[in-house]
């Protein structure tokens, strides 16, 4: 296990280094690390914007030129980018500084899987939608009009309100098994592309 600051360089390099300690060589990165924040416009400043850059764009690129090296040594690598369908749709005044930077991520895809196509390295992007997390099950339990209501109660209802046409919200699993196909040999001719696990809520082209 390495852990430590994706948001430095040099912490950054240090997780690297921890983690080629344990093997030969890194063949498979899913750049997971991020965070939403709760800024609105009215106090999204040029900082906000910068540390969410850091921590949700920036984090990504460090390890991409950590690990892409040997990858394309090899001829063999995956790189799964996790984005959000928040990229594709960004709410009205809601996290506008996160909303650019994962959109920044997944244009990072698209570039760096043109860049590396040939090599055996292919890169692609998830983006979910509302999934159940302990921190985003919390938000919503907390609701007044909440109480004394069971999740499997309420669930529906929050799937509705927010436009997820399948009836539920997912859950880490299903974004991991779509991660899972990327890396695996279902993924071998996939690059470039960016895949929303929504349930349905933005169903576009």
């Amino acid at each position: 296990m390495a852990i430590g600051d994706l948001t430095d360089d040099a912490a950054a390099g240090r997780v690297a280094e921890q983690a080629l300690g344990h093997v030969a060589a890194i063949e498979i990165l899913v750049n997971v690390a991020g965070g939403a924040g709760n800024e609105g416009w009215s106090n999204s400043s040029a900082q906000v914007f910068e540390e969410s850059f850091q921590t949700n764009l920036a984090s990504a690129v460090r390890l991409i030129n950590a690990f892409l090296p040997e990858m394309r040594r090899q001829r063999w690598g995956r790189i799964v980018q996790i984005g959000s369908i928040a990229a594709q749709r960004p709410m009205p005044d809601q996290v506008p500084a996160y909303c650019a930077a994962k959109a920044g991520l997944a244009a990072l895809t698209s570039s760096l899987a043109m860049t590396v196509a040939g090599e055996g390295v292919t890169v692609n992007t998830v983006s979910p939608g509302y999934i159940v997390t302990p921190l985003l099950k919390d938000y919503f339990m907390a609701m007044p009009e909440n109480a004394g209501r069971d999740w499997a109660e309420i669930e529906p209802a929050i799937a509705e309100m927010v436009g997820v046409r399948l009836g539920r919200l997912g859950r880490p699993e299903e974004v991991a098994a779509m991660v899972g196909f990327l890396v695996g040999p279902g993924g071998d001719w996939i690059t470039g592309s960016n895949f929303r696990i929504d349930g349905g809520n933005l169903c576009a082209a």
